[in-house]
Order: C-alpha cells, then structure tokens, then sequence
C-alpha cells in the first residue's frame, strides 16, 4: 500500500507508474489478494477516467471493468458491488435487467443476488399498471389512480441527502395542469421531514413512510435507491423506473403521449 501511495503521487506519469506496480505485483503469491486487488482496480479505473465516451459508452466500459476484475478476482466482493451500482443506476430501462441476470448466474454474494433480484422484479413492473394505496400528509386516503388522465412522476426523497430540499423543490416545479407530482419520503423521523418539505413545498403532495425501504410501500415499488423516479402515463401504466436520468426528455415524451 505505501508502494500504491507513491505511485499515485502526481499527475503526469501516475498511469505508467500504477501500470508498472501491477505488472510488477499482480502475480506475487505472498501479496493478500485484496491488496492485489485494489492495485489491478485503481489502475484500470485510471485508464478509462480521461475517456471522452457519451453516458452509455462509459457505461458499458464500467460494466466490462467489473467483469474483468470479477473474472480476475471472483472471491472479492468489490467487484460485483460495483456490477450491481451500474444495474440501479442504469441509463435506461432495459439495461438494468441483464446486468441484474448476470449478477444471479454468478458467484456473487448472496446479499448482492437479493438486490439484483430486486432489480428484476422493479424492470418487470414497466408496462403494467402501477397503484398505490397510502396515506398523504393531510392524513387523506391517497391513491395513484386518483390521478388517471395525468401524468405521475412517482419520486423518492430522503431529508438526510444533502440538497435534497432544493431537488424536490426544483421537481415540482415542473408540474403543470397536464403532470402531478407525488413525494415519497421513507426516513424514520417523519415529522422532521414533514417540517423540511413545509419550508420548501407546503403544497406538493407527498407520503411519509417511516418504515423505511423495508416498509410496504418500498417493497411494491421494488425500490432499490433513493432518490427515483417512476413515470406513469396518463392511462396508469409504468412507462419508466429510471425517471432520474434523462428526466426532462422522458417526461416531456409522456406529455406529448409518445409513451417511452
């Protein structure tokens, strides 16, 4: 590691000086295969940084380096974590499903396989019709269907992300007579949340939900980051689990009754 800390110093030749530890320290036996590990992966991560590639080009390079180093590297944890962060923040819907299928035929953890598996079932719930039986922050029955002939932008929040208040303010602030925007805070402290969206947003709509990521309301939604986003059209119908990337174009598609 001091070797890792000296080659990293500096800009200029930090890649040839990583490229020549490796090579010189990827087949010592007598080095922990962790710290083999870190070395193989920093090195390679540094060689895709400078890259020019668009979202899904670098994407799909990311993807390749977890699979080089789960190939290299199969007892390590690190690796199919990183598969799994790809396949929650994927581009678009469709791609998280085989990266999620992928994780499942391997040999990674079981804690990594229950969360790829929730993947799965979060993508299998695009094209079907997406209700919601809870209750709102004026204590009134609230469900999604309510708001048939409009489009849904479902969002999650937590008041613990730093500037989670100005997203949500920013959000909302795109509705209009055609879009309805529903809030769905999970953090334990309720109330606390409550007071934070009184400052910013007194009028959105929005569910508490204390019980958190484990709760009902976070299981039927197979919710597996916060924050997201779900896009339901006009007829109910999930058209979209990864509403945060690409937001304004998507949305703008389902108000203009394009669908996806």
């Amino acid at each position: 590691m001091t070797l890792l800390s000296v080659a990293e110093s500096g800009d200029r030749s930090q890649s040839s000086r990583l490229t020549t530890l490796v090579n010189t320290l990827r087949g010592d036996a007598d080095l922990p295969e962790y710290d083999r590990y870190v070395l193989v992966a920093r090195a390679a991560a540094l060689d895709l940084k400078p890259t020019g590639k668009d979202r899904k080009a670098k994407f799909a390079a990311y993807a390749d380096l977890a699979r080089k180093l789960i190939a290299e590297f199969p007892n390590q944890t690190e690796p199919y974590a990183s598969l799994l962060a790809l396949a929650e923040d994927s581009p678009e819907t469709g791609a998280a499903g085989p990266l999620a299928i992928e994780l499942m035929d391997s040999k990674a953890p079981d804690a990594i396989k229950a969360a790829a598996s929730r993947i799965l079932d979060r993508e299998a719930m695009v094209g079907t019709p997406l209700d919601l039986a809870a209750t709102s922050s004026t204590g009134q029955p609230l469900t999604l269907s309510k708001f048939r002939g409009k489009v849904v932008v479902l969002y999650t929040w937590t008041g613990r992300a730093t500037g989670s208040s100005g997203w949500v303010q920013r959000l909302i602030a795109q509705g209009n007579t055609q879009v309805v925007f529903v809030g769905l805070n999970l953090d334990a402290d309720s109330a606390a949340a409550q007071a934070q969206m009184a400052k910013v947003a007194p009028d959105s709509i929005q569910i508490y939900d204390p019980t958190g990521p484990d709760g009902a309301i976070a299981t039927a939604l197979h919710l597996t980051r916060c924050p997201s986003i779900y896009l339901i059209d006009r007829s109910g119908i999930l058209q979209d689990v990864h509403g945060l990337d690409q937001f304004k174009d998507k949305l703008t598609k389902l108000v203009g009754g394009t669908g996806k």
